[in-house]
């Protein structure tokens, strides 16, 4: 298999700027839900996601895989300087990816200070939603899970402010089979909860990956978590810093 090493050579520091970097420097790669954007074990370049969400997976001692991980756009994957990533990275939605060489992106991030300013953003909000899915693991049962992970949800597109007219209040990137393993779950399972749900009056299921809430404080007291308490938590999936060639 022919792996894409798509920037091969470090211009000097005076003639490349972020937008050369992470923009026109590197050709945009288009996946489709699913489909693999690095195999697990390869570490040799580093990705940035420009639009769509991928997932990171590993794979486990039975032979299955596990999401260990999720990155919306914008955001990179991939390891760097020495530490190694032995994950894999698929798209989770359809998805627009730049790809670049590890040893180039490093030598870049030495030289290039807004780079760096992103990459620690984005392993900031990586941290945020390593918290985040702690919160959801940790409720006692798959309903209060599916109700704390549809409150993140909400939250997260409230603090975004990014919904259109008419859109629903939750929108999941996310399949339900993806979904089931984040939440540790069956596809079922989570099926279910989610139809529990909609009879009970919480939320209108528009469609299988869109809902509405109806009952907010409903929806919360399901899910054993306070709004206050959670609001300071969510990940926000706004654009950080300079805005980047598409």
């Amino acid at each position: 298999m022919t792996y894409p090493l798509l920037v091969d050579n470090v211009q000097p520091p005076r003639s490349v700027s972020l937008s050369q970097a992470l923009g026109t420097a590197s050709p945009l790669r288009r996946y489709e839900q699913g489909q693999t954007i690095r195999e697990i074990g390869r570490s040799d370049y580093v990705g940035y996601v420009v639009t769509g969400s991928v997932k990171l997976v590993k794979l486990l001692p039975d032979g299955h895989t596990s999401i260990i991980g999720l990155v919306d756009a914008p955001g990179f994957f991939g390891s760097m300087f020495g530490i190694s990533g032995d994950y894999g990275v698929e798209a989770a939605t359809d998805a627009s990816v730049r790809l670049f060489r590890r040893d180039s992106f490093e030598a870049q991030l030495l030289v290039d200070p807004g780079l760096e300013h992103l990459v620690h953003v984005h392993a900031l909000r990586q941290l945020e939603s390593a918290y985040a899915r702690a919160l959801v693991l940790a409720c006692s049962g798959t309903m209060q899970r599916t109700a704390a992970y549809l409150v993140l949800q909400l939250l997260a597109g409230e603090a975004d402010d990014a919904r259109s007219p008419g859109e629903p209040d939750i929108c999941l990137a996310l399949t339900r089979r993806d979904l089931a393993a984040w939440l540790g779950t069956t596809v079922e399972t989570v099926s279910r909860n989610l139809q529990a749900l909609g009879r009970r009056g919480t939320i209108e299921i528009v469609d299988p990956a869109r809902f509405n809430v109806l009952r907010r404080a409903d929806l919360f007291q399901i899910s054993g978590y306070d709004e206050d308490d959670l609001t300071d938590m969510v990940p926000r999936r706004g654009r950080p810093g300079a805005a980047l060639a598409p």
